[in-house]
This record gives C-alpha cells, structure tokens and sequence, in this order.
C-alpha cells in the first residue's frame, strides 16, 4: 500500500471519519515527516518516524513527562508503531519565527520571549526522582552534554563546514590551534551542574498559535542551564531586537539562574560578586560551541543530503560566534584561525 494510502486508513480508523485532505508538511534537518490531515470540522498532525517501540520512543516518553509536568507539548491521540504513525494535535504552522515575521514591536517580542523562557525554566526544574522513574526516563537524563558529545560535535564541524563546505581548508597548525581554545571552552562546560535541556530551543521549535507550545524534545540531554537560554537568544534563524537581547538575559537571571547559583555554587570558590560574571561567561561559551555546531549541521546537510535551504544562516551565525570570541582575550587566536579561511 502507498505511504499516502496508509496514513488515509489509520487516519480513518483513528478518527472514525475520512479525512477530507492530506498534505505533507515542509521537513527539518530530520528524517521525520510530517502531514496535515484535515477532517470536517479540526486538522491533525501525522508524524511518521521509525519507533522501536512505544515505551522506547524518545519523543512520545518526553511527551508525557513534560505534560504530566505542566508544560506544553501537543498531545498525542494515537500511535502506530508498527507503521510508525503518531497522530497528534496540530498547532498550526506559526512558530514564532513566522509569528514575528509581520511584528514590529520590540515590546511584545520582550513579552512572548518571556514566556519562553518561563516554559524553559519548567524543564529546567524538573527534579528526577531516580528511586522511581521509568528506565527509559533516567536513560534520556544519562544523556549528557560531556566531553565526548562536544567534541564529537566540534570534529563534525571540522569536517563538513572547515574542510569540506570553506574554499580552503585551514592548515594543520590552524586546526590544531582550534582544538586547543575548543578544548578551554569544553572543560569550562563540562564542569558545570547539568538541568535538563531541550537541546534545540529556538524560534522554529516554540509554536505561537493558537497557544503556545514547545516541540521538536525528542533530543533532550543534561547540560548546562544557559545551553537552552544561548539556544533561544542567540537563534540561528531570528534576530532579537538589540535593546531585549541583555534584557532577556536579565530577566532569566533574576528568575532562575540566581537562585541556581546560590545553590549549587555555594560551597565554590566562585564569590558571589563573581556569580552573575560566570554566568554570562558559560552563557557565552555554550552560544559559541552551540553555533559552531549549527554551522556544520548546516554544511552537513549541504553536504550529504544536498540541501542548500539552511546555507544561508551561515553568514548570521558566523558573525556571531566572531562577535562573541572577541569578549575573550583568551579566545582571539580561536577567533583569527577560523575567520582567516571563513573570510577568504
């Protein structure tokens, strides 16, 4: 039976009413897909994905444990594993990338970015209780931002965005000075007490109406409490106007982080003076590894599934991440070995 065929009947049965349409909806960076199906009176969404198994599946377990936990996530109707069908409710197409396409109004994106924040926060709070959670739950929070992922992430840039996707690649002196100021800033990360992140917080990820909904979990990993917040405000795809940027920050700070800090900084040689400093740093540390990141997914998926749709956020991010390094002494030899080639 043809793909389109299959979704019309689990549709039907599901629902007990024959779709009157069914469109397939613009990818990701995934191999996931997704459709609209349409009925008389509501539509839904059909994702359809490879799922091991219902009680194995990354996104349908974060699913129930961010909405048992007050944060809002679609809900799920029905599930298919054997063909790999979710249905779930739709949330419409505007992100809020696509939401503040036609604003104007650095107060109102003030006001929906914290909101945001708020539902970042949630998942950040959530406290794992390890004597009684489902094994598949404590196997997403052993998933951690470590070593291994960083540079894991770090070589695969290397790879597809400094050797394969730039006109030259940079010399082995260059690469190996990269590594060196990439490992100060992944042993500056690691060492910081992990929350649960969403891994991939941004304007496409957070849907604007009819409410505000978070998707796009099933990635989600320990790490540090400014990796989600860098993910948000320093977005690939949407620029914050410049006076919310520090506000943003400010206001997550007084919200969360400070409270954080002074509980698990306490007994460190970090003064309290100094807390809101380190901060902006690890903050600054993670957009900088965050991005770098982002540019070799980007020439990856450039690369390998020869899609150009993601090469124009390149130029946007690269000028980030240099703006970002040059706060750092420490960091400007980084800074010169990648912009000598980028800038060629």
């Amino acid at each position: 039976m043809h793909m389109h065929q299959e979704l019309y009947q689990f549709a039907t049965n599901t629902l007990a009413e024959k779709p009157t349409a069914l469109k397939k909806l613009a990818g990701d960076a995934s191999t996931r897909e997704y459709f609209r199906v349409s009925m008389h009176a509501d539509s839904y969404i059909i994702c359809h994905d490879k799922i091991p198994a219902v009680a194995e599946y990354d996104f349908l377990i974060l699913q129930n444990y961010f909405a048992q936990n007050g944060i809002p996530v679609p809900k799920i109707i029905a599930v298919d594993a054997s063909q790999g069908f979710i249905l779930q409710e739709d949330l419409g197409e505007q992100s809020l990338l696509r939401f503040f396409a036609d604003q104007n109004d650095p107060d109102l994106e003030f006001s929906i970015y914290c909101q945001a924040i708020d539902n970042m926060i949630k998942i950040q709070s959530l406290e794992l209780n390890k004597h009684n959670a489902d094994t598949n739950l404590l196997r997403i929070y052993g998933r951690a931002f470590d070593r291994e992922k960083y540079w894991f992430e770090i070589k695969h840039t290397e790879n597809y965005f400094l050797k394969q996707f730039l006109p030259f690649a940079p010399s082995n002196s260059d690469l190996q000075t990269i590594d060196a100021l990439f490992h100060t800033i992944v042993e500056h990360l690691v060492l910081q007490p992990p929350v649960l992140c969403h891994r991939d917080y941004h304007s496409k990820n957070i849907m604007r109406v009819p409410k505000m909904a978070i998707i796009d979990f099933q990635d989600a990993r320990v790490g540090p409490i400014q990796y989600d917040l860098a993910s948000l405000l320093d977005d690939c795809y949407y620029q914050l106007a410049p006076q919310n940027h520090q506000k943003l920050i400010d206001y997550y700070w007084e919200n969360f982080a400070k409270s954080y800090y002074k509980k698990h900084f306490s007994s460190s040689a970090l003064a309290p003076s100094q807390e809101k400093e380190h901060f902006i740093k690890t903050f600054d540390f993670s957009k900088i590894q965050r991005l770098y990141k982002a540019v070799g997914t980007f020439a990856y998926i450039y690369a390998i599934k020869k899609n150009p749709l993601y090469l124009v956020h390149i130029g946007k991010t690269m000028e980030n991440i240099k703006a970002t390094l040059q706060k750092y002494p420490e960091l400007t030899l980084l800074k010169n070995s990648l912009f000598r080639y980028y800038y060629l």
